[in-house]
């Protein structure tokens, strides 16, 4: 009961009637009273210290000491959620958007302007996918949202191009226009304790909690939102915002222990409530984590997978020579490696052989094609690739991948170095193995991929199975042909213990939805799901239509479960709501992120998801075929 009294307690405080002094720009002495002293805190354009000032209610001051005091580290555990830190509702945040959007159109924020009593605001403002202005406040009341927006229409004034001659105000008006509005609004905080930054970061989702100092009187955040798009952890956002509140840049390289051991310092964990414009003058949405949930039936039709991977093999068209594609900025962060090079010609050739789009499928073998030439002219070129690149390219090249003539030679020299390699198999990781009895399978030298097939089985537990998923399961089906699969069960196991950590809406609820059918790999650093999943699902796709894996009996729980695996791997794919935070929506539109709070783009990602949804297409192709009454 004083758990309940005090959370309501807490909630009301620091909603309520939290007062604020906001100050824009770069460095600023904040005063606290003429009897203390001063704080001096360099803040990030997009940042306000503000103070706070809470309820002079004695009795409730009391009463929330004695709860911080002596309930405090129960009530904070990691993954507790309580009704402390719910965010306003979406009609709230709906109205608050209603409220900023004249202001933002104006460029003007009226001098004495309040908003909804809300602990905390971040409003972004965007021209042509580029950030123009981005103001946040915490803790500061009615004052959070028009402060909040002064800071970002400030900004913008200065950030938007437009020619500045007699005309400017005109001009940055009309630019104003074409602005698209996000606002964010925060939940009350909940205090972290004095742990490490470790034990701190664990107790933050992701893209769903922000982070928040608390110096004194004073307190500054990093939203959620905003952190998605700066792909920023809540470690470096809490180093970020102790170097702009103490000007001490070493204290915030310093164990978070030895910073939080002052009284007078805390740091807090919310949440928000997001909506936000996908384009100039549209409505504004709900953002869920930086996008919007994904229903399971969005994925359970074949329509639907087929547009899926139509999109996807589009993205990866548009991607030649980028090894991770960085949307927020619309540039490569990284340049393509062979490996990239190799896994997205073969995602193409297969889904040209799935497809029932002929332009499409015409575009991904062209280049497929580009893509093994290159490769063949690096090796011509004594340029080592390595062995998982050269494998692929030389089942590319079996399968029909076109190459010039004058490779001849060259490939024959690639074969011969995959003979070489499955020669001295045990010298070679065991995650290569695998890759070089599929191509010797794969170009016709059967006896010897069948030969060092044992040594590519040989796993120290079946849990690493999956790592070596699909071309230990590709090099199994390739030498089997129609007969039976030697290691038909222990792939069957495989499958059985990736449904095991499959994350299911029991083990999610009152967390975060959009983590459904995740794959959690326990030996993994970070043991939440990423588009890592798609590697083993790749293969467990090819096993739903293959009665040697899965019986008729089994087809409607294994058929669910991939399902629900496919819908995560959709909520990794970008779609318009994740667009409104990219420089160029139609680039990254359909490209595979590494992570729902991660908006980087692997290529290996986006290929092996485009390898996952090839392989269902196929499977569902087998399983419609082996149902039809005049099947012979």
């Amino acid at each position: 009961m004083v758990c309940v009294m005090a959370i309501h307690l807490l909630s009301s405080l620091c909603r309520r009637q939290p007062l604020c002094q906001s100050l824009a720009g770069g460095s600023a002495v904040l005063r606290r009273g003429t009897s203390r002293s001063f704080v001096r805190a360099w803040c990030p354009h997009a940042t306000s210290v503000q103070p706070m000032l809470y309820h002079s209610n004695t009795l409730a001051c009391a009463l929330v000491a004695l709860f911080f005091t002596v309930l405090g580290p129960q009530f904070s555990n990691a993954q507790q959620s309580t009704p402390s830190d719910e965010p306003p509702s979406l009609t709230e945040t709906l109205d608050a958007y209603e409220l900023v959007e004249p202001w933002v159109r104006d460029l003007e924020v009226p001098e004495n302007a309040e908003g909804p009593s809300v602990v905390g605001a971040c409003i972004t403002l965007r021209f042509d996918g580029k950030i123009m202005g981005l103001g946040t406040i915490y803790g500061g009341g009615t004052l959070s949202l028009p402060e909040a927006t002064r800071l970002a229409v400030a900004q913008a004034r200065k950030n938007l191009p437009v020619m500045r001659d007699a005309m400017a105000d005109d001009r940055l008006r009309i630019a104003a226009q074409q602005m698209t509005i996000s606002v964010e609004l925060a939940g009350s905080g909940i205090p972290l304790g004095k742990g490490s930054y470790q034990q701190v970061a664990a107790l933050f989702i992701p893209g769903v909690h922000g982070v928040a100092l608390r110096i004194d009187d004073f307190a500054a955040a990093a939203y959620p939102g905003e952190m998605l798009w700066m792909n920023q952890e809540a470690t470096s956002a809490i180093q970020r915002l102790i170097s702009a509140m103490t000007g001490d840049v070493e204290l915030s390289l310093r164990p978070l222990e030895d910073v939080l051991k002052a009284d007078n310092i805390a740091v807090l964990r919310f949440r928000t409530r997001q909506v936000a414009q996908l384009k100039p003058l549209g409505e504004a949405r709900l953002i869920e984590r930086g996008g919007r949930h994904i229903l399971p039936v969005a994925v359970r039709s074949r329509s639907a997978i087929e547009e899926w991977a139509n999109g996807l093999a589009g993205f990866v068209i548009g991607q030649r020579g980028v090894g991770i594609y960085l949307p927020v900025a619309g540039t490569a962060s990284q340049p393509a490696k062979p490996i990239d090079n190799a896994m997205r010609m073969y995602a193409l050739m297969r889904f040209a052989s799935v497809t029932k789009d002929e332009d499409l499928a015409a575009k991904a073998l062209e280049e497929a094609a580009i893509e093994a030439d290159a490769l063949l002219k690096l090796l011509e070129g004594a340029t080592l690739i390595g062995t998982p690149a050269a494998a692929i390219l030389a089942v590319c090249i079996e399968g029909g991948v076109e190459v010039s003539d004058i490779h001849e030679e060259t490939i024959k020299i690639l074969h011969e170095g995959l003979g070489w390699l499955g020669d001295n198999i045990a010298q070679r990781p065991l995650q290569e193995r695998s890759m070089i009895a599929w191509a010797l399978a794969s170009i016709g030298e059967t006896d010897k991929a069948s030969e060092i097939m044992p040594q590519c089985r040989r796993v120290e537990s079946p849990g690493q199975y999956p790592s070596l998923m699909p071309w230990l399961g590709y090099a199994e089906r390739e030498l089997a042909g129609d007969a039976d699969i030697p290691t038909a069960i222990a792939l069957r196991q495989m499958r059985d213990k990736i449904w095991e950590y499959q994350l299911t809406a029991s083990d999610i609820e009152g967390l975060s939805p959009d983590l459904q059918g995740g794959i959690v790999f326990t030996a993994a650093r970070n043991p939440t799901p990423t588009w890592s999943a798609a590697r083993p699902l790749s293969f467990v796709a090819v096993m739903l239509g293959d009665p040697r894996f899965t019986e008729a009996d089994e087809l409607g729980a294994e058929m669910s479960r991939l399902f629900d695996s496919l819908r995560f791997l959709r909520q990794l794919s970008a779609g318009e709501h994740e667009a409104h935070m990219y420089q160029n929506p139609q680039a990254a539109m359909w490209g595979t992120r590494a992570a729902v709070w991660d908006q980087t783009m692997p290529i290996s990602a986006s290929c092996m998801t485009l390898l996952t949804l090839c392989e269902t297409l196929e499977s569902l192709d087998a399983l419609e075929a082996a149902s039809r009454p005049d099947r012979p």
